[in-house]
C-alpha cells in the first residue's frame, strides 16, 4: 500500500479530527519507538485515549494509519537553508539531531524509517514516503550532473548518521557524535556542490 493508495476515510467534524490528530500523534510515537510489526492498535489507541476502533474508522486500519504517519515526515527538503553552502551541515545535523527541526513530540521520522523498512507489509509505502519525501526534492534542489544519484547518496549519508547516533547509541551530544556530524556534513556538502574525488 502507498500513500496514494490509502483509503479515504469520512470526514467529520471538529471532534473526529482531534480522534484523527491524537491516533496520528500517537502512531508517530510509537512507529519511531518501535517497528510496525511490533506496534499494536490497542496501544496506539490507548496513548491517544481512544477506541481502537476509531483507527479503522479514520485510517482503514494499521497500515493505513502506517502511511498516514509517513506523510511528510521526510520533509527536510522543505527546511533547508536558503544558502546552499550551509546544506551538508544541516543535513548532517539533523541526522545527528541537532538541526533544529526535531519534533517536539519526539517524532523521529529516521528512526521510523530505520525500525520499520524490512516490514513486508509497509517496505512499499515506506521506501515511497522517503523517495517523494526526501530523494526527489532533493535531487530537483541539486544543480550540477547525476543530481538523482548525488540526492541517493546523500541520502545514504543521512541515514547512515542517523543510525549510528540513534540506534547504535553514539547518541547526539557526545564528542564523536559532533565530530561525525562535521565531517559528514562536510562530505554531504561536497556531494551538493558537486565536488566528489574521481569525477
Amino acid at each position: 500500500m502507498t500513500k496514494r493508495d490509502a483509503p479515504a476515510m469520512p470526514v467529520g467534524g471538529a471532534k473526529s479530527q482531534r480522534t484523527r490528530d491524537k491516533l496520528l500523534s500517537s502512531a508517530r510515537f510509537w512507529f519511531s519507538e518501535r517497528s510496525y510489526d511490533a506496534v499494536g492498535v490497542r496501544e496506539i489507541a490507548q496513548r491517544a485515549d481512544v477506541d481502537p476502533a476509531m483507527i479503522s474508522r479514520h485510517f482503514g486500519g494499521k497500515q493505513g494509519l502506517f502511511v498516514a504517519a509517513c506523510d511528510g515526515a521526510f520533509d527536510v527538503v522543505a527546511h533547508l537553508p536558503a544558502d546552499s553552502a550551509n546544506i551538508g551541515r544541516f543535513l548532517a545535523g539533523a541526522a545527528v539531531g541537532t538541526s533544529g527541526t526535531e519534533d517536539p513530540d519526539g517524532f523521529n521520522a529516521l528512526s521510523l524509517l530505520l525500525l520499520s523498512s524490512d516490514s513486508p507489509e509497509v517496505a512499499e509505502a515506506l521506501s515511497a514516503a522517503f523517495k517523494d519525501g526526501f530523494i526527489n526534492p532533493l535531487a530537483a534542489k541539486l544543480s550540477g550532473k547525476d543530481a538523482a544519484g548525488r540526492a541517493a547518496a546523500i541520502a545514504a549519508c543521512v541515514v547512515g548518521l542517523a543510525t549510528v547516533c540513534h540506534r547504535l547509541g553514539l547518541g547526539s551530544r557526545s564528542h564523536a557524535a559532533k565530530a561525525a556530524e562535521r565531517s559528514m556534513g562536510d562530505a554531504i556538502q561536497r556531494m551538493v556542490d558537486d565536488r566528489t574525488e574521481g569525477r
